[in-house]
């Protein structure tokens, strides 16, 4: 979507909604949008219905909604229009999709003992479709799809010891990147850990699995991130506890559990760090492309790789937009 694209106020846009003839589905951001229009562009070439990519608009909330309009971030924006269209006769024409975050799982230590999946499916009320898991990076969290990616993407000259090595450890990062997401959010130090940090530093590669080195990571949140004393305790604490839990979880859980952005960020260190000790590479002869290229890249890949074999994860956009 072009940045000058004009914004609307949920009201306008719901006047845009009512005016249009096509059919439209509601994402949070860029990202959001790149990955449905793919889906549904690379399905329309598949059932040979062109058409699709005319009958259906993806909005990005990010672009098209005024951030002074009364709602907060991008995820409130969509459930404000979407909640507000429920009645509306051109409803029908008209989807939202959402990060599910951690909406129906049980997470908290202090409310369950057991980490569950309340709603192992894409969980519909009224207009809004969740994401499967915690946002559309856990999607991409399948083995072989990942290992193959980043082997064919990756510029040493022979990777396939690394990929070798990476898809030994693929479920303990996975492992790993769940319990860092979720001590940071208990703790309420998301924002901190985010983006931006260069988890190989603290990962230890041992067999068939890694070593996350905490007490390293938590002395970087103290230097790096201002962190204070009593927060890096709080986390320490809330990690101690969930790496307990999660090694009692099983992988269809955690899969789906694990923070995405965290997640994707994490499996793409660890493919580096296995290149690091199979190849004694500098880093800098490691490295790839632009990160939100490289996630669109892995979108493309996915997509490809599911829907050739015939596995729909998003059946219930194409039921609820009667796109069938």
């Amino acid at each position: 979507m072009p940045k000058c694209t004009p914004k609307f106020t949920p009201k306008e846009y719901r006047i845009y909604l009512m005016n249009s003839n096509q059919k439209h589905i509601l994402v949070e951001g860029k990202n959001d949008k790149y990955f449905i229009e793919r889906m549904l562009s690379y399905l329309a070439n598949e059932i040979d219905k062109p058409e699709l990519n005319e009958q259906v608009v993806v909005d990005s909330a990010e672009f098209l909604i005024k951030a002074d309009s009364g709602t907060g971030n991008n995820k409130e924006k969509v459930e404000e229009i979407a909640n507000s269209v429920v009645d509306k006769p051109y409803s029908q024409r008209f989807i939202a999709f959402i990060d599910r975050e951690l909406y129906l799982f049980n997470w908290d230590y202090e409310q369950t003992q057991i980490l569950q999946d309340n709603f192992p499916a894409h969980n519909i009320e009224k207009r809004i479709i969740r994401t499967r898991g915690h946002s559309l990076e856990n999607y991409l969290f399948e083995l072989d799809i990942v290992s193959n990616f980043f082997n064919i993407n990756t510029i040493i000259p022979n990777p396939q010891i690394a990929t070798n090595l990476f898809r030994q450890i693929f479920k303990s990062v996975i492992y790993s990147a769940c319990t860092i997401g979720l001590a940071a959010t208990k703790t309420k130090l998301l924002q901190k850990i985010e983006s931006g940090i260069l988890w190989r530093n603290f990962i230890e590669l041992t067999s068939g699995e890694i070593n996350f080195l905490l007490e390293d990571w938590l002395d970087f949140l103290t230097d790096k991130r201002s962190v204070p004393d009593s927060k890096i305790l709080e986390i320490k604490q809330n990690y101690e506890i969930y790496i307990q839990l999660i090694n009692q979880t099983s992988f269809e859980i955690v899969r789906w559990l694990s923070h995405g952005h965290i997640g994707y960020d994490f499996l793409r260190e660890a493919y580096i760090k296995c290149v690091m000790e199979v190849s004694k590479e500098d880093i800098s002869n490691v490295d790839w492309i632009a990160k939100d290229k490289r996630v669109n890249l892995l979108t493309n890949y996915w997509i490809e790789e599911i829907l050739s074999n015939n596995r729909m994860y998003f059946k219930e956009i194409f039921e609820m937009l009667d796109l069938s």
